[in-house]
C-alpha cells in the first residue's frame, strides 16, 4: 500500500494530539472525553518509553516529525 500525503498528514496530527494528550497526563492536566481507544495505546506505548520524552523535552517538533515518520514507515 502506497503510503499518501493525507496519510502522513492525518498521522502527523494524530502524533502531536496523542503528545499533547502525554503531556497533559504527565502534568494532571484533565483529559478531553471523546479520547479514542487508538490514541489511548499509543499514549501508553510513548508513556513506557521515556526516551521518546527525553527527546520531546529537547526538540518537540522534531521528535513528533520522527515518531509519525517510524509509525508509517512501519510494516504496513
Amino acid at each position: 500500500m502506497t503510503k499518501t500525503k493525507v496519510d502522513c498528514d492525518i498521522a502527523y496530527r494524530n502524533y502531536v494530539d496523542n503528545i499533547q494528550a502525554l503531556s497533559n497526563i504527565l502534568e494532571g492536566r484533565p483529559e478531553p472525553a471523546y479520547v479514542k481507544h487508538q490514541n489511548v495505546e499509543v499514549r501508553r506505548c510513548l508513556a513506557r518509553k521515556g526516551f521518546y520524552l527525553k527527546e520531546l523535552a529537547r526538540d518537540p517538533d522534531e521528535s513528533v516529525r520522527r515518531i509519525a515518520e517510524s509509525a508509517l514507515n512501519g510494516p504496513a
